[in-house]
């Protein structure tokens, strides 16, 4: 069987395998998208794992006759196309978050892998592209992985407008400078995603999950848990000393937030302390869970967002036929 062929032979599986966030085959969809979607009322809550079923085969229709098609790849031959695709399935599992990417509905992608898989990704067509490289492991066990950001350049401008006071605080600007230059900063070659000598404890990670589309006070608490003194409290049982430990590091002359406002902080501190438990996602970005997204509270705004976004990127996909 060649690597194609094989591809497509793969299930599509579950909507929670697009890996733009956690959980979210058991989540529901808002009325008015049910009604939309379904064709049906009164109607009060559908499961994504209808919506999966709904779409299964449309997508899997999609890949096998559509998917080579995509406008962004057109710079890549055919055979460069089939070993993309060979890649992003077999090798990294990004076949599905590029598919939202590509219609539009993921302000920024991230591809993780070698630099063979990299280097043909470079010739995918985006707004803007942005190589980072980024250590894994420690001592002995540490390795580098190559890293390619695909930025769709309006969505992730709303994103740093949403959040401009973060954006400018966390880039070390000054308080008047425009959307545009905050823009070009966090693209450039000495930007914080292209961030030399990266490992994944140092990085940027609450600007890298804002603009990934993930929610923002989960990318929020995953920065803060990344530079806990304790990071083993997240396996521990004892979450009341976990919790206090984020706001021991919130409140520290080191945190990443010492020069938002007050309400911010006090914001965050409040989240922080609705943390019923832990729980732990697939990895959203790479197979070698070099950046793994935590989903520590429900965040209703910022998932009925993504859920929107996946229905759209699935009705596209059954809009070709």
């Amino acid at each position: 069987m060649n690597k194609i062929s094989f591809i497509r032979n793969i299930p599509i599986g579950s909507l929670k395998e697009l890996k733009y966030c956690p959980d979210v085959a058991r989540l529901t969809l808002p009325n008015k998208l049910c009604s939309d979607v379904f064709e049906k009322t009164p109607i009060k809550t559908v499961s994504m794992e209808e919506v999966v079923e709904k779409f299964k085969d449309k997508f899997d229709l999609f890949l096998e006759n559509d998917f080579e098609d995509f406008e962004i790849l057109a710079p890549l031959t055919r055979e460069e196309r089939s070993d993309l695709i060979w890649f992003m399935e077999d090798g990294f599992s990004d076949l599905k978050t590029f598919c939202m990417f590509a219609f539009g509905q993921k302000p920024a992608l991230l591809l993780s892998g070698d630099s063979e898989y990299i280097n043909l990704a470079k010739k995918i067509k985006s707004d803007d592209k942005v190589s980072a490289q980024v250590t894994i492991g420690e001592d002995e066990e540490k390795f580098s992985v190559n890293q390619l950001f695909l930025f769709n350049r309006l969505m992730v401008q709303n994103i740093i407008n949403e959040n401009k006071a973060l954006f400018i605080s966390r880039l070390g600007l000054d308080k008047d400078v425009s959307l545009d230059f905050i823009y070009s900063k966090l693209i450039s070659k000495d930007g914080v995603i292209a961030q030399e000598g990266a490992t994944i404890k140092s990085r940027y990670n609450d600007v890298i999950g804002l603009i990934l589309g993930f929610p923002k006070i989960s990318s929020l608490i995953y920065e803060l848990e990344k530079r806990m003194t304790n990071p083993q409290l997240r396996y521990a049982k004892d979450l009341t000393g976990y919790k206090q430990e984020l706001i021991n590091v919130l409140s520290s002359e080191e945190s990443p937030y010492k020069n938002m406002s007050k309400e911010f902080l006090d914001n965050l501190k409040e989240k922080i302390n609705l943390i019923s438990e832990i729980k732990r996602s697939a990895s959203l970005l790479c197979g070698f869970e070099g950046y793994p997204f935590m989903h520590y509270l429900d965040e209703p705004e910022e998932i009925s967002k993504i859920q929107l976004r996946i229905i759209e990127t699935v009705q596209r996909m059954e809009n070709k036929h």
